[in-house]
């Protein structure tokens, strides 16, 4: 679902855009970049208050990271590439060197140097959150004007696509038969992406026309608005962990 639902609506929703005059192209590229991204970190936290399945959802995050080197590259190219040129290959090497390469670095420095991971972990979460903090407002108030602009067409094309894969995730997950904890963990996994991920490759890959970063940060704050409404929902609602 992960790379599926946002995917087909990102491209519908951004073909609308196309078509309506007077709206900056580079918004559109941004909403389709958005919706080829892979599962946001956030969206374990959102999953534990909503009372998901942690072990699911940080497993499904992991994976879905992980694919991001071959299929953010290779949706990049389908959905982004009928309205400006992309480079896959350049596209991949970024998302080499901003998922994978972390990654192994954490993983070699937990092996070889565990007592000093160990007096650090507790204090890198913040330190994470606060340099996504800086990247995310660093582009947001680079592009100020263009939200200003176009800011009611665009909030609503970004809150339509993550309250499909919000939506779609529980309903399908319903349908086909999966309990209600995970039916909430999939909805939630599939309705966050990784914006900042999305943002810093539209800095780096599409700087012609900054434009293009907008959608990826007001994503951030749409997904993760939307995400906690539900999880404080769910977390008020549902009895028990496990119905």
């Amino acid at each position: 679902m992960q790379y599926t639902i946002l995917p087909i609506f990102g491209y519908f929703i951004s073909r609308y855009l196309t078509s309506q005059p007077g709206l900056a192209p580079g918004l559109a590229v941004g909403v389709a970049l958005v919706s080829c991204m892979p599962g946001g970190t956030a969206s374990n936290i959102v999953a534990y208050i909503a009372k998901g399945d942690m072990p699911l959802s940080i497993m499904m995050t992991t994976a879905s990271t992980l694919m991001a080197i071959a299929t953010t590259p290779l949706l990049t190219s389908l959905l982004v590439g009928t309205l400006v040129p992309v480079d896959p290959r350049a596209m991949f090497l970024s998302v080499l060197q901003l998922v994978l390469a972390p990654v192994l670095a954490g993983t070699a420095m937990n092996q070889f140097f565990p007592a000093a991971v160990a007096r650090v972990k507790l204090y890198t979460p913040f330190m994470a959150t606060v340099v996504v903090f800086f990247i995310v407002g660093s582009m947001i108030a680079a592009n100020v004007a263009v939200v200003a602009s176009s800011g009611a067409i665009i909030v609503a094309a970004v809150f339509a696509l993550h309250s499909t894969g919000f939506f779609l995730g529980y309903a399908l997950s319903k349908a086909l038969g999966l309990s209600d904890r995970i039916a909430r963990t999939n909805s939630i996994e599939v309705g966050m992406q990784s914006s900042a991920l999305a943002a810093v490759l539209a800095k780096v890959h599409f700087a012609a026309d900054p434009v293009v970063v907008a959608p990826c940060v007001l994503s951030a704050c749409t997904h993760a608005t939307v995400g906690s409404l539900l999880a404080g929902y769910w977390a008020a609602t549902v009895k028990t962990e496990d119905s």
